[in-house]
């Protein structure tokens, strides 16, 4: 899409504000594109000069050609200073480039800036600009440690004075910047020159601004160089800050510098305006000679990363991996969730009662190792960050947990649309989603109605169990429930249990029926074998036996004092009087008695 720039007859500049250009029926560029919206074409008048403003798939792309102007003040907004400015031919083909010009003992301060919020854009929070940018050969410092400010990645004037420390550090209402510098690091009066980012934000507790001396080796005197910048606001969680401000600068194509703590603003209002050019000696500083900084291929792209930058959408092929998508397709989810890896690589694991997949807005990047799979009502994700890397994801539902090795410094979790991300504090996510609630959806009906005598009873499930009412049935306090396994008797009654799993064991010693999910079931089938109990009627005379099956045999409490356990499978014992019970599964191997002999029955059924 293009959009034209429209030259006024009567242009202004005002040197604590924007500069603002009119088109020929009165209504000035800023308010007119908010009408028409930054798709439009504005139809230039006569003698216009045409700038082309075209959306990528992300962005919206302002581009510069100084070629189709007749001077700075017909593309820039804000041209306030005390320096001198203006087109020169280009010593690279036979276009035009501007040139920032300062004389010999001079304290030159010009900007030369694209004020974006005239262009009808209201509060962008990321903005990227690319710009080739030579310095003259001229160029040289009186000593180690001076500096010329050359580019503006980002200033907001229009709050208030806290972007250049006026009354102190920015507090989040009063303006903001952030700005590049050719910086003498070394004391070398011919360079390579360094490059230092100076900032003003609301963690610097001094009126002046923080300094991040980058590179001591970058900046060649009488070359052009590719200079991109990127900022991203940073969010706001509940009207406070979160110092998660992105600031990104690339040299020749080489990311020199990549800061994400940054905290300017607390009101969403007050986001990126001005930036581009400009020569400014810091502080009490001149240039020692005449010298000039030159600028051509001013290209800006407003809401995020262009296609052609690492970190943008260019060049990726989504639909050649799986579960990752554009954020473009940001509408497709409810909310997102990204983080910030310390300085090791970290193993982790996301679950999502939904659906969840990779992304790569903001600062977000690709990341090869993700994997995602189904597990039971989980989407999971499992995966390494590299040291320092991002990892962002869009999803439906809700992370029920979520674990790292070790764990990162930050993490964010918001709406899809970027509307706001909370700070997400780990210890409110348990490492492993909760156990889920095994379905009671088997029955066990032991029934003793019209039975003769008591029935106990015991049984074992793969799962879990509890009594049930099921068919009138009884709730017994008598009975056990231990786990999965379950101890009980009935005489003329019904006890009822609902389980989860299969029924592995059953144990039945008495007349009453059994019946699992209403069908009759044998209680030989499961297990070791049928529960029978062994009973020995004494005679009046003393008799010592043995005993072997090929399941387990156990006496109960009222026969244990007169029994020895040999095994699980064999027992010894003496009777002379009374009766001996004892419970076996299996079947009956061996009944031996070593002295004497006396009545014995298994079940109902005398043996001996």
């Amino acid at each position: 899409m293009a959009r034209d720039r429209s030259v006024a007859d009567d242009d202004s500049t005002d040197a604590d504000g924007p500069r603002r250009s009119t088109t020929d029926n009165g209504i000035d560029r800023r308010s007119y594109l908010k009408l028409t919206g930054t798709a439009a074409a504005l139809a230039a008048g006569a003698g216009a000069a045409t700038g082309t403003v075209s959306a990528a798939s992300e962005v919206d792309w302002i581009e510069l050609d100084y070629d189709q102007y007749s001077s700075p003040d017909d593309v820039y907004h804000y041209t306030s200073g005390n320096g001198s400015y203006g087109f020169t031919p280009s010593d690279r083909d036979d276009g035009q480039v501007l040139s920032i010009h300062t004389e010999r003992n001079r304290n030159t301060n010009q900007n030369v800036s694209y004020d974006i919020l005239q262009d009808g854009y209201d509060a962008p929070k990321a903005v990227y600009q690319s710009i080739d940018v030579k310095c003259g050969e001229s160029m040289t410092f009186n000593a180690t440690g001076d500096n010329v400010r050359f580019l503006n990645a980002g200033i907001n004037i229009q709050w208030g004075d806290a972007h250049s420390g006026v009354d102190g550090p920015p507090s989040g209402d009063d303006g903001w910047s952030v700005r590049l510098y050719v910086y003498d690091h070394d004391g070398n009066s011919s360079g390579p020159f360094g490059l230092n980012v100076y900032s003003y934000h609301m963690d610097r507790r001094a009126s002046s601004g923080e300094s991040d001396v980058v590179r001591s080796d970058i900046f060649r005197p009488g070359e052009w160089q590719r200079v991109e910048t990127y900022i991203e606001m940073n969010t706001i969680s509940n009207g406070q800050a979160n110092a998660d401000g992105l600031v990104r600068v690339w040299v020749d194509g080489e990311e020199v510098y990549h800061r994400d703590d940054f905290r300017w603003t607390t009101e969403p209002q007050q986001a990126h305006q001005l930036l581009g050019p400009v020569m400014r000696y810091g502080g009490s500083e001149v240039a020692p000679r005449d010298t000039d900084i030159y600028y051509d291929n001013h290209r800006i792209a407003v809401g995020g990363l262009p296609e052609d930058r690492d970190g943008g959408s260019g060049g990726f092929d989504y639909d050649a991996h799986d579960n990752v998508v554009p954020p473009s397709q940001s509408d497709q989810y409810e909310e997102r969730f990204s983080f910030r890896n310390g300085d090791s690589a970290s193993e982790y694991t996301l679950y999502v009662d939904g659906e969840i997949v990779q992304s790569d807005w903001g600062r977000a990047s690709y990341n090869e190792t993700v994997s995602v799979r189904e597990e039971g009502e989980y989407a999971v994700v499992e995966a390494t960050a590299g040291p320092g890397t991002y990892d962002g994801f869009y999803f439906n539902g809700d992370i029920v947990a979520m674990a790292f090795d070790p764990y990162p410094e930050r993490a964010w979790r918001g709406p899809a649309d970027g509307a706001g991300d909370d700070v997400v504090t780990f210890d409110d996510y348990p490492e492993s989603p909760p156990e889920p609630e095994e379905s009671l959806d088997n029955t066990i009906l032991i029934d003793g109605i019209g039975t003769v005598g008591g029935t106990d009873y015991e049984f074992t499930v793969s799962g879990a169990a509890e009594a049930s009412n099921y068919r009138g049935a009884t709730v017994n306090d008598a009975d056990t429930v231990d786990g999965g396994t379950v101890t009980g008797s009935v005489g003329g009654w019904r006890d009822a249990f609902v389980f989860s799993g299969e029924l592995e064991d059953l144990s039945v010693d008495g007349p009453a029926r059994v019946s699992v999910n209403d069908e009759r079931v044998d209680p030989a089938e499961y297990g070791d074998g049928s529960s029978s109990t062994l009973t020995i009627v004494g005679n009046g005379t003393e008799s010592v036996y043995e005993i072997t099956v090929d399941g387990t045999i156990e006496p109960d409490d009222d026969t244990s004092a007169d029994v020895t356990s040999n095994s699980a499978d064999s027992v010894s014992g003496t009777i002379e009087r009374g009766v001996h019970r004892l419970q076996i599964t299996g079947e009956l191997v061996d009944l031996t008695y070593v002295e004497g002999g006396t009545h014995t029955y298994l079940d109902k059924e005398r043996i001996r």
